[in-house]
């Protein structure tokens, strides 16, 4: 009869490391993520401010605090009906997107595949269940996802990648000896220079994930694309410190180039190790040919793949744009405080109504809630008493 283990709490001895609540830390997303569930939350708001809020959330209590939702009412003025949605958030109304019961698991693959890959340990400790049935009580899909990875890291002799076979235990002395070769640091070279183009006419400041990828396009083409985005989501990075040729160079160059000041190698240089395995394992002649022409040619050319890029949809914020939009929404309070003027200072247009207004008509972000606050009751306070001066003055005339 096979075994069954059932786990639910992080902080039990012989299964708390299975539970996705767990402090055990990775990278993804060129990102460190203290848990599973901090990086699956945060996936929910991601591209805003809110994914980075949750990510440095302290703890999972404070995670859950975060994204427990509350209800937003907003008046429809063109068809009558009052509108209530989900949002997030204490100063400011975040939503969830739209598309995420469709890539919740894919998320939660990701997350625990990067926890137990990147952890030596949990590997073994994984593999020492054995066959046994991983049934997490909070959560259906993790211990499936569990079973899969279990059998995925299984030690095998041989691995078959696009029709070549490597055997394990030889490739990995052989590619961790290796120097780069002159024609490889070319493309390292010439693979740095597209994806700072892309940064560039992009006018962001930090290279991303989706600029690498969309670098490797413009160099390999689609396949090698493909195969770097497939390779990071399987490897550890026990396997890329022993499987890279000459990874440790490799990373300083790299972080030399892109400006990176980090001690662990970043998901971004790892991924440009893996287009260096790909050209000296998998390339086919008729790709290396295409490679060094492009190499020879001066100039440049940047050819956008199909593929959604988060970075493309949203602009960089800066400093600049930033003060634009706080000096915009300043505006736009002053506006709606001369508009309710009378309202407020008798009392009639209560904060709450005031602040539900200005965030749902004005769409104000940036400013907290404690501004607005303090900015209303001081407004209220300075029309009040000028409008208890008038009517003391038009009673004195009376008399």
């Amino acid at each position: 009869m096979r075994k069954v283990i059932e786990f639910s709490s992080p902080n039990h001895i012989k299964t708390g490391f299975l539970s996705n609540e767990s402090g055990y830390g990775f990278i993804l997303n060129d990102k460190k993520w203290k848990t599973v569930f901090h990086y699956v939350e945060a996936m929910k708001f991601e591209g805003t401010f809110y994914e980075d809020k949750i990510r440095q959330a302290s703890t999972v209590f404070q995670v859950k605090v975060l994204t427990r939702p509350r209800i937003s009412k907003k008046f429809d003025t063109d068809t009558g009906l009052m509108i209530v949605n989900k949002v997030y958030g204490r100063d400011r109304n975040y939503f969830m997107r739209t598309d995420w019961s469709f890539i919740y698991e894919d998320v939660l693959r990701q997350a625990i595949h990067a926890k137990f890959k990147q952890n030596h340990i949990l590997r073994k400790k994984l593999l020492a269940t054995e066959d046994a049935q991983l049934i997490d009580k909070t959560n259906k899909k993790t211990g499936l996802i569990l079973e899969e990875l279990r059998e995925e890291l299984r030690p095998k002799d041989i691995i078959v990648t696009n029709e070549k076979i490597y055997i394990e235990k030889n490739i990995t002395k052989d590619l961790y000896t290796s120097a780069l070769t002159a024609f490889e640091e070319k493309v390292l070279d010439r693979l740095i220079k597209i994806i700072i183009k892309i940064r560039d006419n992009e006018k962001w400041k930090e290279i991303l994930p989706g600029m690498i990828e969309d670098g490797i396009y413009n160099l390999g083409g689609e396949k090698m694309m493909r195969y770097t985005q497939q390779y990071i989501k399987k490897i550890s990075w026990f396997d890329i410190y022993s499987q890279m040729p000459n990874f440790n160079t490799l990373i300083n160059n790299i972080s030399k180039n892109m400006k990176y000041a980090q001690k662990d190698p970043t998901q971004n240089a790892v991924m440009l190790g893996i287009v260096i395995r790909y050209i000296r394992y998998i390339c086919t002649p008729q790709e290396l040919e295409s490679i060094k022409k492009l190499i020879n040619t001066k100039e440049i050319s940047i050819n956008i793949p199909k593929e959604k890029r988060w970075y493309r949809a949203n602009p960089p914020v800066t400093k600049t744009t930033k003060k634009n939009q706080r000096r915009q929404e300043i505006k736009n309070l002053n506006k709606l405080l001369k508009k309710h003027k009378l309202d407020i200072s008798r009392g009639i247009i209560t904060f709450s109504k005031f602040n539900s207004e200005l965030k749902q008509v004005y769409n104000v972000n940036l400013l907290t809630t404690s501004y607005i606050r303090k900015t209303y009751n001081r407004y209220k306070n300075k029309h009040y008493t000028s409008m208890k001066r008038i009517q003391y003055e038009r009673s004195i005339i009376r008399k």
